[in-house]
């Protein structure tokens, strides 16, 4: 089960980015847009995909390249991503809150600082799976601690190998409006930051994947044949595997680094450094640093939980994901 499970993490941190994770309908804050700042296109897709919706509001994410939009259809309410071609993100809310038996699974697995902690918007994916042995549907919601905010997003338990143990897979990351990749992507689909990127390295971007946080404030990966690049909506490159330098000790990371991770994770002394993951790169003057830790604590559901990070040169922390199991009770 150990290697079984520990492959399917490693995999899926890149398959995962095409499950879309949304802010809930009632989030979207401000007055529908005019015909002039939302395509026609965009409407024609939400019509086509809700023909019965009601309270339509539309709102634009990156000027001529994202929108959202909320409805109501027959008494649910949906939040939708969309590019100029197609629909990218769909999610349901379940419920504003989260049921107890979930809320305490998190509480006990996630190693964070749960200090006034408070869960909302309850949500499942509509468009993407987890396709492994069989599709799995996805489920996120919304975390609020110790004065910042995360997304926790998981799939139902299932037996992750021949054993007889049920567990959940989680992954938590700094709070965003969605998520999506885009496979065979036309021209039009492509970020034009993204497609300026690449045509400065000489490749084309055929496959990308997007991580919202924000108006104007997103995360792009994508890779060539020899390298990947997670960039900024300004273009600035936040981690790369362009000119490596591998770090084989935890010591050997600058103080900032560490203290920053220990400031999230209460329990930081009980991870050590896990696979390549860990090392100082560099890139057209651009330097900074990338750390991957796991729990080794002995008895723990494989695989324990694990984090990785990256940070700029200026040791500021640009990217965070947290991942694990949790044994379903």
């Amino acid at each position: 089960m150990k290697n079984r499970l520990s492959y399917f993490l490693s995999a899926l941190s890149l398959i995962l980015l095409a499950c879309v994770s949304l802010s809930s309908c009632d989030k979207v804050k401000g007055p529908e847009p005019s015909p002039s700042t939302v395509p026609d296109s965009i409407g024609r897709l939400v019509s086509e995909k809700h023909p019965g919706a009601s309270d339509i509001v539309f709102k634009t994410v990156t000027e001529n390249e994202l929108w959202e939009a909320r409805l109501t259809e027959n008494g649910v309410q949906y939040y939708l991503g969309l590019n100029p071609e197609k629909i990218v993100a769909e999610q349901k809310l379940i419920s504003p809150g989260l049921p107890d038996s979930l809320e305490r699974i998190f509480r006990n697995n996630i190693p964070i600082s749960f200090e006034n902690a408070v869960f909302s918007d309850y949500r499942e994916d509509l468009i993407n799976k987890i396709t492994w042995e069989t599709a799995l549907p996805m489920y996120n919601v919304k975390l609020t601690a110790g004065g910042k905010e995360y997304l926790i997003y998981w799939i139902r338990p299932y037996r992750g190998g021949p054993g007889p143990e049920w567990v959940y897979m989680w992954w938590l990351i700094p709070y965003a409006k969605f998520f999506y990749t885009s496979n065979n992507s036309t021209a039009a689909e492509v970020p034009s930051v993204l497609a300026s990127f690449a045509a400065k390295k000489g490749f084309t971007t055929g496959q990308f994947w997007a991580w919202v946080f924000d108006d104007n404030s997103a995360q792009l990966m994508v890779n060539n044949c020899c390298n990947n690049y997670i960039i900024n909506q300004e273009g600035q490159i936040l981690q790369t595997t362009e000119n490596m330098e591998a770090i084989t000790s935890l010591n050997d990371f600058p103080t900032p680094i560490t203290q920053h991770i220990s400031s999230i994770i209460p329990n930081f002394q009980k991870f050590q450094l896990a696979g390549p993951e860990n090392y100082k790169f560099s890139d057209s003057g651009t330097t900074g640093y990338s750390i991957r830790l796991k729990d080794m604590t002995p008895g723990t559901v494989a695989p324990a939980a694990e984090i990785k990070a990256s940070f700029n040169k200026d040791f500021k922390m640009s990217r965070l994901e947290l991942s694990g199991t949790a044994a379903a009770q």
